[in-house]
């Protein structure tokens, strides 16, 4: 007798049955790779922060944020020890100069004075990247590559580090920095997690990056978020002055 759940009792149907549903699964799993051009293996859940609620995701769209604010200063951290930069930089802008919606991925400068003698400003040119699948909340995710090799960690300190990751390229390796949007308004300012400055469990390293155009009249609520999401320990790292010289020198900030 035939049975109820398997109709199909020839062998040859059967394995035509089979290797059609086969087919489809591996085209469906291609097919999701591609649409959502998922993130390096070994991504980090990043859903423990406060604010990884479904609800908050609308003010944590990792895309929409670099985005709508192509023009920002570092305003502030919550940390010392200078993990993207060094400790004495100082005026550091990142300015965008494209951006491939297919991709997802923006080429930025950062520029930055690091020389507190000399004045001497640093320009380079690298690559964020976001994924566009909701996997682990990696949509709400910047990843970075490497600035350079004083600047940002190094693919041997990236070896079991789980904030960072590797990518290969044609040149060579690059590390792959990640750092969870936080919060944006997408006008005026773009709160960043960064893990990989996190020590002894605490989940409060973060940046505060500001909209050239609001950089002197940050919003009380960008404050706020940061101020809740980030600790009490802040080190402001825009000076008025010293940065408002650069920008006089610098083409990018005029525009």
């Amino acid at each position: 007798p035939q049975s109820p759940l398997l109709p199909c009792t020839d062998n040859t149907i059967m394995k035509a049955v089979l290797s059609f549903v086969v087919y489809v699964y591996i085209s469906a799993t291609l097919a999701e790779q591609i649409l959502y051009q998922l993130p390096p293996r070994g991504s980090r859940n990043y859903k423990s922060y406060l604010e990884s609620k479904p609800r908050l995701a609308q003010y944590q769209d990792a895309w929409k944020a670099i985005t709508k604010l192509p023009d920002m200063y570092l305003y502030q951290r919550s940390y010392e020890p200078g993990i993207l930069f060094q400790n004495t930089s100082y005026c550091i802008r990142l300015h965008v100069l494209a951006n491939d919606s297919t991709t997802r991925k923006v080429t930025a400068d950062f520029r930055f004075v690091e020389n507190t003698k000399d004045h001497v400003e640093e320009s380079v040119v690298e690559y964020i990247k976001v994924y566009n699948t909701t996997r682990d909340n990696d949509s709400r995710v910047l990843y970075l590559s490497s600035i350079d090799e004083n600047h940002l960690i190094t693919n041997d300190e990236s070896e079991g580090n789980e904030d960072a990751h590797t990518d290969s390229s044609k040149d060579k390796e690059r590390s792959l920095l990640a750092l969870p949007v936080a919060y944006s308004d997408y006008k005026t300012c773009l709160i960043l997690r960064v893990p990989v400055a996190e020590k002894n469990g605490s989940q409060t390293a973060c940046q505060m990056w500001v909209d050239k155009d609001h950089i002197e009249k940050v919003t009380r609520c960008c404050h706020f978020v940061y101020g809740l999401l980030c600790g009490p320990t802040t080190y402001v790292i825009y000076n008025k002055t010293e940065c408002a010289r650069e920008d006089a020198r610098d083409p990018l900030m005029e525009s």
